[in-house]
């Protein structure tokens, strides 16, 4: 059985748009898709596997994280269980690529990536507009 993942997001502090990737340096699902980061958990927390995470891609440290609430558990193409997080603290600069692969960092609204055609990204956008409204 495959491990679990964490994919996560935060909100540019100066602009209100998501932080997502766009995949174009490698051949793996999603290429030259705008997706959510993430990475495999590895015998950990979590809430630990996200904080690792974000620090290999983004040199960045999380100081206050939330779970994204989902209608249906998600999974990726390699049968990963997604598990979705919005980072609404953190201390470090954004930077203009994911550190491990290069791919660009982009900043999208919201209602942009509502209408993705990668259902695991329309689904967490709708957990995002959830958490928005309450």
């Amino acid at each position: 059985m495959p491990r679990p993942a964490i994919v996560y997001t935060l909100i540019h502090p100066e602009t209100g748009n998501l932080i997502l990737e766009h995949r174009l340096n490698q051949s793996k699902a999603y290429h030259d898709q705008v997706i959510f980061p993430g990475g495999t958990v590895e015998n950990e927390d979590l809430l630990v596997a996200l904080s690792r995470e974000v620090l290999e891609e983004m040199d960045i440290t999380v100081i206050r994280a939330i779970p994204i609430p989902t209608d249906h558990l998600l999974f990726s193409p390699s049968g990963k269980q997604l598990h979705p997080f919005l980072i609404l603290e953190f201390t470090g600069q954004i930077p203009k690529n994911i550190l491990d692969t290069n791919n660009p960092i982009i900043q999208v609204p919201l209602s942009e990536i509502l209408n993705s055609p990668i259902d695991m990204v329309k689904q967490i956008a709708l957990g995002l507009s959830k958490l928005k409204s309450a």
